[in-house]
C-alpha cells in the first residue's frame, strides 16, 4: 500500500539549505506559512444567533479558478458549492448565518449572505446591485438529496448549520479572454456573463478542457498560494473567535482528476469526444460535482514531521498506491463476456460492471458520484496521534 522513508531533521535542513524547499517540490504536505492549493477551514456555525465570516484570498499574481464546498458535519455530505474565479490578488468575502425564512419543509438551514462581486459559477452567487441590494443570498439545499439504503432521508435541515469547509483550487486560468473577463474595475469584475458563456454551455458541460488536449485547455495546475481565515461570532453574547485554516499545497500537478478507469471510460462514453476527467468542473454537474475532492489530486507521495524515538524530529516521507475500489472497473465485459453497455441515459450512482460510476469509496448513497483513487496523502498529514483540549472545572467561579 505504502513505503515509507525517514529523514533526520538536520538531513533534512541542509538538503533544503541546498536545493530549496524539499516538501512543497515533491509531497502534499501542511504548508506552516498558511498558504496553499488547498484550504481546509475545520468549522462553521450558522445556528441561531451565530454567524461565520470567511475571507478568502489569492495572493498570487494570477488568475485561479477554485471550488468552495461546504460539508455537513455528520456525514461529510456537500451541502451547498460554486465556483470562485480569483482575479490576482483578489479577495472573497461571505458571511454563514440561519437562514431568515424556513424552507418549503417548514425548516431553518444555514445561508450564505455577500457583497462580493467576485466572478462565479453558478453567477447568481456573485453578488449584484440591479436590484438595489448589491448582494446575493443562498440558503444550503444539499441535504434534501441524500437517502441511506431504505429510502430514508439521511439528513436534517439542521444538519446544514454546522461543518466544515472545503476550498481546492482547480488550476490557473491562462486563456486572456477569461483572464481579462474576471479583473476588477472599480470593484467590479469586467464581464462575468462573457465567463459565463464561455464555461457555461446550454447542454451542461463546460465547453472548454475536456474535449482538447489539456495544453490547449485554457487552464493549467494549481500553483497554491490561497490563504484565508474564518470568524465564528455568537450575536447574544458578543463573543468571537477566529478560525485559521489547513493550508495543503502540492496536493495535484495536474488539471486532470484521479479517479478510476472504469469512472473515466463511463464519462468518455457519456460526454463524447472528452479526453480526460478534469479537475474544472461545474458544480451542478450530476456526474462530476463531487470533483475536485481531496481525492483526486495526483501527487502520490506525503511528509510529515514527527519526534522520533530519540525525541530528535524526523520527516517521514510516504509513497502511496492509489485505491480503486471497484473490482469491476478491472474490465470492460459483463459477466458473460459481452461489452458493456451504459444505460442511456446513464443513472447517478448505477454499478455497472467495468464502467461503475460510483468512485465514492462505496459511498452511502446514491447521490455522490466520483471523488478520486488518491486519498492517502491528504489522510496521512492530517493524522494525529491525539486530540486535547482545555476544560473548566468550576462554572460558578468563571473559571
Amino acid at each position: 500500500m505504502f513505503k515509507k522513508n525517514k529523514i533526520a531533521l538536520s538531513v533534512a535542513v541542509g538538503v533544503i539549505g541546498a536545493v530549496g524547499i524539499m516538501t512543497s517540490a515533491q509531497a502534499v504536505h501542511v504548508n506552516p506559512d498558511g498558504t496553499g492549493q488547498v484550504l481546509l477551514f475545520p468549522y462553521y456555525n450558522a445556528k441561531e444567533n451565530y454567524v461565520t465570516n470567511i475571507n478568502l484570498v489569492n495572493s498570487t499574481d494570477e488568475t485561479k479558478a477554485v471550488r468552495i464546498k461546504f460539508r455537513e458535519s455528520k456525514h461529510s455530505k456537500d451541502m451547498f458549492d460554486f465556483n470562485i474565479y480569483m482575479s490576482p490578488n483578489d479577495v472573497w468575502t461571505g458571511t454563514l448565518r440561519q437562514s431568515a425564512e424556513p424552507d418549503e419543509n417548514g425548516k431553518y438551514v444555514a445561508s450564505l449572505r455577500t457583497t462580493d462581486r467576485s466572478c462565479t459559477l453558478p453567477v447568481r452567487m456573485a453578488a449584484t446591485c440591479a436590484d438595489g441590494k448589491c448582494e446575493t443570498i443562498q440558503n444550503f439545499h444539499g441535504y434534501q438529496y441524500y437517502k441511506d439504503a431504505s429510502g430514508s432521508p439521511m439528513l436534517d435541515a439542521s444538519d446544514t448549520q454546522e461543518g466544515y469547509i472545503e476550498v481546492i483550487e482547480m488550476g490557473v486560468v491562462t486563456d486572456a479572454g477569461v483572464q481579462a473577463d474576471v479583473v476588477h474595475e472599480d470593484g467590479e469584475p469586467v464581464n462575468c456573463k462573457a465567463l459565463e458563456k464561455k464555461y457555461w454551455a446550454s447542454n451542461g458541460i463546460f465547453t472548454l478542457a475536456p474535449t482538447k488536449d489539456q495544453s490547449q485547455a485554457g487552464i493549467s495546475a494549481p500553483t497554491g498560494g490561497l490563504f484565508g481565515e474564518t470568524a465564528v461570532l455568537n450575536l447574544q453574547t458578543g463573543t468571537s473567535f477566529a478560525v485559521e485554516p489547513v493550508a495543503i499545497d502540492n496536493y495535484t500537478n495536474s488539471i486532470e482528476a484521479q479517479v478510476s478507469p472504469g469512472y473515466k471510460r463511463f464519462i468518455q462514453k457519456l460526454r463524447t469526444n472528452w479526453k480526460y476527467v478534469p479537475q474544472h468542473t461545474r458544480p451542478d454537474d450530476d456526474y462530476l460535482f463531487d470533483l475536485p475532492s481531496l481525492a483526486s489530486g495526483d501527487v502520490t507521495t506525503s511528509n510529515i514531521l514527527r519526534t522520533g524515538v530519540t525525541g530528535a524530529a524526523e520527516m517521514v516521507v510516504t509513497t502511496w498506491k492509489q485505491f480503486d475500489h471497484d473490482p469491476s472497473s478491472e474490465s470492460e465485459l459483463d459477466v458473460s463476456g459481452n461489452p458493456v453497455k451504459v444505460l442511456d441515459p446513464p443513472v447517478v450512482g448505477q454499478r455497472i460492471p467495468g464502467d461503475s460510476p460510483d468512485n465514492n469509496l462505496y459511498g452511502d448513497d446514491d447521490v455522490t458520484t466520483a471523488s478520486g483513487v488518491n486519498p492517502y496523502p491528504i489522510a496521512h498529514i492530517l493524522a494525529t496521534n491525539a486530540v486535547m483540549n482545555e476544560y473548566f472545572l468550576d462554572p460558578t467561579n468563571s473559571y
